[in-house]
C-alpha cells in the first residue's frame, strides 16, 4: 500500500489541515498542507476554506467515531463525494 507521500507525488492529492497544529505535524513528516483555514481551528473554518469542487470530486476524510459530522455535513452540502 503506498503512503501519503507517494500518493501527493503525481500532484493529483492535495493535502488540508483543520489548524496550524495539524499543519506543522505534517511538515514535520514532510508533507506541505495545500489549504489550512485562517483564523480558529474548527471544521467549519476548514468547510468555509474549501474551495468550489471540480470534476471529480472526492474527499478523504478520517476521522474518529466520536467526532462532530460538521466537515462531512459542509462537504457534502457542496457537492463533494465522501
Amino acid at each position: 500500500m503506498p503512503d501519503l507521500r507517494s500518493l501527493l507525488a503525481d500532484g493529483h492529492v492535495r493535502v488540508a489541515a483543520i489548524g496550524p497544529g495539524t499543519a506543522r505535524a505534517l511538515r514535520e513528516v514532510g508533507i506541505e498542507p495545500d489549504l489550512v483555514p485562517r483564523g480558529g481551528s474548527t471544521s467549519r473554518g476548514l468547510v468555509e476554506a474549501f474551495p468550489a469542487p471540480t470534476d471529480p470530486a472526492r474527499v478523504l476524510f478520517p476521522r474518529g467515531d466520536l467526532a462532530a459530522t460538521t466537515v462531512v455535513d459542509g462537504l457534502l452540502g457542496m457537492v463533494f463525494a465522501l
